[in-house]
């Protein structure tokens, strides 16, 4: 009975290993061609992305490995899983499936759609990292603030399809939800094939039974903090994506307010004249401003930071003395209140307070000197 349990179980793992053979050997045939994003392309959320050749993101896939092997195969939570990279194209079928290790996938001229653990390099398109980002946001109504967000929101939306692809690849097989019992080889063998299929399937059928348009991201288990800098960036390749992202959100405001930004000439763009005397006639004041252009442009961005100067870090000189002056108020009276712990871990209270106090009378000396003219006074003076 053992021997005939034993041969059953053999035959078992040999039909497996059989079956996944003859499935690996026709990637070249079921594993997607990657073809550019052209002028051509109708998609909205892909037409501005002009040859890109996919999105790219990663994923864990539980496995089960010999306890003298787990620590290569341990993610930050402690689950014991593979490391899946992939790439699909914009019909969400793989063009690439690699498992264990992070590389690169070099296509001169072309570049994917990656997440922000990519550093944006030459061939990696990547999201502005501090900006609103997730497909959520956008789904709730949040609107772009500034041309970083609005290059995000695009961005998601196009890139989210590998988000997708994954969760249909494991809604669709099971034995990529769980660890199995088989040899990590097999099991390696096992996501390749279920990869190859899932093609299969959307290349044969017209409607995928299982898709849900509204899964996003978010549905997806992040792959944790893990950044990828193998990548390496460059000036250029920033310079392009902001080129791009500043294109995209004026094409936007050109074609919802009538009003863009030419960043080339350094001026206001407007659609029509109709357009440029209807905002005329409701504030006059800028009728000169039509076909300025504004030269230190990129100088005061440099200045006034993000989007706009918003004072919040605005002082003068008595402001800063104010400060100064509540601080110490505020540190002489937690002295007060801390002498006892302060002096157990050593330090000198009765030296702290004198030198506070002489600080205050000689701030108070100061305050007391004749003031200088203001501009103000000047004025008042010469009426």
């Amino acid at each position: 009975m053992k021997f005939s349990c034993g041969s059953y179980k053999h035959r078992k793992f040999r039909y497996v290993n059989d079956v996944l053979k003859a499935m690996l050997r026709l990637q070249a045939n079921l594993l997607s061609t990657p073809n550019p994003i052209t002028e051509a392309n109708t998609d909205p959320w892909w037409n501005c992305f002009l040859n890109c050749l996919g999105a790219l993101n990663g994923t864990y896939i539980r496995v089960r490995v010999p306890v003298i092997h787990q620590a290569r195969y341990r993610t930050r939570k402690g689950d014991i899983a593979t490391n899946v990279l992939g790439v699909c194209s914009q019909q969400m079928n793989f063009i690439y499936v690699l498992l264990g290790l992070m590389h690169n996938i070099p296509h001169t001229g072309y570049y994917y759609l990656v997440d922000a653990g990519y550093t944006n390099g030459q061939g990696f398109l990547a999201p502005y990292r501090g900006q609103r980002y997730h497909v959520s946001i956008w789904k709730k109504g949040a609107t772009p603030s500034n041309y970083q967000e609005y290059f995000n929101m695009k961005h998601a939306q196009a890139r989210n399809v590998i988000e997708r692809c994954f969760g249909l690849l494991k809604m669709r097989w099971a034995i990529l939800r769980s660890a199995s019992y088989y040899p990590i080889r097999t099991q390696n063998h096992i996501i390749t094939a279920c990869c190859l299929l899932h093609n299969f399937i959307r290349q044969e059928m017209v409607v995928d039974p299982i898709e849900d348009d509204d899964d996003d991201e978010e549905n997806q288990p992040p792959m944790g903090d893990d950044f990828i800098d193998t990548v390496e960036t460059s000036n250029e390749w920033t310079v392009w994506q902001d080129t791009l992202a500043m294109q995209l959100y004026n094409d936007c405001m050109l074609a919802t307010s009538g009003f863009g930004w030419n960043d080339t000439e350094k001026r206001i763009d407007v659609e029509s004249d109709s357009v440029w005397e209807a905002y005329v006639r409701r504030d006059t004041d800028v009728k000169h401003l039509k076909n300025k252009t504004f030269p230190y442009f990129d100088e005061w961005i440099q200045i006034f930071g993000k989007d706009r100067a918003t004072g919040e870090f605005a002082e003068g000189p008595a402001d800063v003395v104010e400060a100064m002056n509540a601080e110490e108020d505020v540190l002489l009276h937690g002295l007060a209140d801390n002498d006892t712990f302060l002096e157990q871990m050593g330090v000198n209270v009765t030296l702290v307070k004198e030198w506070i106090v002489q600080t205050q009378q000689l701030s108070g000396l100061v305050r007391a000197l004749p003031k200088r003219k203001t501009i103000k006074d000047l004025d008042l003076m010469m009426m």
